[in-house]
């Protein structure tokens, strides 16, 4: 069975194109897909299960805190629950049993960054919701980070515990995940775009990044349809 097994991946890697995305697919995703269609087609050719890497297994823990502190700010805020906080079997950090002691002393870094910024003393409309909005022939899942009301606006914050990127293309692709946000909150509520703003809050630096026009409709679709197009023709061997 194994050598059948490796005959026909021998075979498919013969083969051109035919990878097509799945009808709905995560927000965070896109970035991906728009920018290394290739590597989007191979996974999806071959889906394998994956440990998360450190930074990400970090972020989703500091996600979650976040989270439980906007639903209850004096327990959220006690480093000392976090054990129970990630303890829980209903949390999506079950399958982060391999968080290490130096994660959570990161995590304690970035939950002290954060509460030392105005963000945390503010009451936000919504947190860590899941919102579906169609775009193009695809179901766009986005997860949104926080929803707040400010000065007659809506904003719309992304947090993120990496790097601030740097250069005008890095900084153009971390935005559209926030236009996704935007669109799909926009048709959620029926607020207009344009009285929304798109905020990317770099934690570790204490950095916000405002997008002043996030990428529109029109043009996520057109984005959309040429990353479909390449996973259509993309070779398997790639």
């Amino acid at each position: 069975k194994r050598i059948d097994l490796l005959l026909r991946e021998r075979a498919e890697r013969g083969v051109v194109g035919g990878i097509q995305l799945p009808a709905r697919f995560a927000a965070s995703k896109f970035k991906d897909l728009v920018t290394d269609p290739a590597e989007i087609a191979a996974q999806l050719r071959r889906p394998m299960p994956q440990k998360p890497f450190r930074q990400t297994r970090i972020g989703t823990m500091f996600h979650a805190w976040v989270e439980a502190h906007y639903a209850a700010p004096t327990v959220g805020g006690d480093l000392l629950g976090m054990a129970e906080l990630f303890g829980t079997e209903d949390s999506e950090l079950s399958g982060l049993a391999d968080a290490s002691s130096a994660d959570f002393t990161e995590l304690e870094r970035l939950q002290d960054a954060f509460l030392d910024t105005p963000w945390p003393h503010r009451t936000p409309i919504l947190v860590e919701q899941t919102i579906e909005f169609r775009l193009g022939e695809r179901t766009v899942v986005c997860k949104i980070d926080a929803v707040f009301e400010h000065n007659g606006r809506v904003e719309v914050v992304d947090w993120k515990t990496g790097r601030v990127p740097s250069g005008e293309s890095a900084r153009w692709e971390r935005q559209l995940q926030l236009a996704l946000y935007t669109l799909a909150y926009s048709e959620h509520t029926g607020v207009p775009p344009e009285q929304i703003d798109a905020v990317l809050v770099y934690i570790r630096e204490g950095e916000e990044i405002r997008v002043p026009e996030v990428t529109g409709r029109v043009e996520l679709e057109r984005l959309l349809a040429e990353a479909e197009a390449a996973l259509s023709a993309a070779s398997p061997s790639a």
